[in-house]
């Protein structure tokens, strides 16, 4: 019921504006530009990222505090802030990460972890890698970044001192595939966020997303050990 709502709501306003799906005006209001306020929030946005970049506070922290300045100068209101907020998302999110720790609990990473380190043993650096990356990908897909960092870290760690290398790569490795999940719509923070606003199926991200994990796969694998050497 509530996707036909959701659906019809894209179409009237498609059919209303002259526009298609996945136009800018679907999902964002047209408003002339206030040119002090919109300098306001870039100099928030910049300092929220310079501040993270060099290590004064985490992310978290100077994000919030950002949007505790843009409220208290009258940027953005508190209700327009609110509004901004989607419950559902945010539900999504913490969910997943919670279904991700609770693999570490049970002990049930800890078994993956002693067979995936039995299954690369004979195998060469570059072959682990690629595996390695794939497992880390495909969790990610399923789970969220977020858990699967937490889960694979000592993973990579125990697969580099079994094959007597650097762990870097692995490190690396895990790095990016968690960052570069295109598949599903719960790979990521943003694939959520436009699965949401944008009422594309599960498939929309199956048929885009997959293509672009292959192709960053293969990067990934034969750049990570040319910068980052076993």
């Amino acid at each position: 019921m509530a996707e036909t709502a959701f659906a019809q709501a894209v179409e009237d306003a498609s059919s209303s504006r002259g526009v298609t799906v996945g136009d800018a005006a679907l999902f964002a209001e047209r408003r002339p530009l206030d040119l002090k306020r919109g300098l306001a929030s870039l100099v928030v946005f910049v300092a929220v990222v310079v501040v993270s970049a060099l290590g004064y506070a985490p992310i978290a922290a100077a994000a919030f505090t950002g949007a505790v300045v843009l409220i208290l100068t009258r940027v953005i209101s508190a209700d327009e802030a609110y509004r901004g907020l989607r419950p559902e998302i945010l539900l999504l999110i913490a969910g997943m990460v919670v279904v991700g720790l609770s693999l570490e609990v049970s002990g049930l990473a800890s078994a993956a972890t002693g067979g995936l380190t039995a299954l690369v043993t004979g195998l060469g650096p570059h072959l682990a890698l690629a595996l390695f990356y794939a497992i880390a990908l495909a969790l990610t897909e399923i789970l969220s970044n977020a858990a699967v960092a937490v889960l694979l870290t000592p993973v990579a760690a125990a697969l580099a001192e079994s094959l007597g290398v650097s762990p870097q790569p692995f490190l690396v490795g895990l790095m990016i595939a968690a960052s570069a999940a295109f598949a599903t719509p719960f790979g990521y923070q943003t694939n959520v966020l436009v699965y949401e606003l944008g009422g594309y199926s599960y498939m929309d991200f199956v048929r885009v997303g997959l293509p672009l994990n292959l192709l960053t796969w293969v990067a990934a694998v034969i750049a990570i050990p040319v910068f980052m050497p076993f």
